[in-house]
């Protein structure tokens, strides 16, 4: 992206929305739509939108493979197998029963 990063009123893009869309296609440039004084949408052209969705993808692509990794080595080494035989509510129990004993200490 090179082009100017502007702010402008709901009512100004409405009125002047075919010059903000040469702005965002022609420059790129990056128009946050205030409504109130508060930041309600962007307006940027689609080039951009798939520049920044693309790295998004990636990340996740990164991490689903990440986790298909780390999946597979526990199945491996028998972690997966241990992990069933967990009583897992009686887990969550006890470390609430933990946690908010540590909270009334703290109060105390």
């Amino acid at each position: 992206m090179s082009g100017v990063e502007r702010r402008v009123s709901a009512t100004d893009a409405r009125v002047r929305f075919g010059e903000l869309l040469d702005g965002v296609t022609a420059r790129h440039d990056v128009v946050f739509v205030e409504r109130a004084g508060k930041e309600v949408a962007v307006v940027v052209s689609v080039e951009d939108w798939e520049a920044a969705c693309a790295g998004r993808v990636d990340k996740w692509t990164r991490a689903n493979a990440m986790l298909a990794d780390l999946h597979e080595r526990m199945r491996q080494d028998g972690t997966l197998d241990r992990l069933k035989n967990v009583d897992w509510p009686e887990v969550i129990h006890a470390g609430r029963a933990q946690r908010d004993q540590q909270l009334r200490d703290a109060v105390r």
